[in-house]
């Protein structure tokens, strides 16, 4: 589950409690402060859930529920790229999750964890446009290619239902992705 949206953390919160995604295990939330952080502002409570905040530029919060065990593996310090990585347990095996969110006009992804062999999942807003993203804009902007090239470099693969993951004036759109893990 990823969200970039315009609206305040405490009515994307809000809006999960009864809401189809409230039986997610794992929720990221991008630009959780706009205009940024307060000093000491913490994530809302999600009942099941721990939170992690991430307060750098707009801020990241990452909901997972408490009946997966897990692990914040590391945060970006960085300002243009932030991220929050954690390794999660699945089955008998374990797979890391990457909450990121990149802003507008510059990508650095050599700031992100590189991929393991034990599975990577990247999340969140890379704020990169081009038609091979999903992106209805046939107009590519100057992040898309090197994301397109990093996801050729790792072989990953794009999951997604494309098309823009807000509206401007605070309405809250959400994108769910599920992949099915053996146990």
């Amino acid at each position: 589950m990823e969200w970039s949206t315009t609206c305040s953390v405490l009515n994307k919160v809000r809006g999960l409690e009864n809401s189809p995604c409230e039986n997610q295990q794992v929720i990221f939330i991008q630009e959780a402060f706009p205009g940024g952080a307060p000093p000491g502002e913490e994530a809302p409570m999600l009942t099941g859930y721990v939170s992690y905040v991430h307060y750098t530029r707009r801020g990241l919060i990452t909901y997972i529920h408490s009946s997966i065990p897990h692990t914040l593996l590391g945060s970006s310090a960085q300002v243009d790229m932030t991220f929050q990585l954690f390794e999660i347990t699945v089955g008998n095996g374990t797979l890391r999750l990457c909450n990121v969110y990149s802003a507008p006009g510059v990508i650095n992804l050599p700031v992100l964890p590189i991929p393991t062999d034990s599975g990577m999942i990247y999340m969140g807003d890379f704020n990169a446009r081009h038609p091979a993203l999903g992106d209805s804009s046939s107009t590519p902007n100057r992040g898309s290619k090197p994301l397109l090239d990093y996801i050729r470099r790792y072989r990953l693969t794009r999951r997604d239902i494309g098309g823009a993951t807000h509206a401007r004036g605070g309405y809250c759109r959400s994108h769910s992705h599920s992949w099915p893990c053996g146990t």
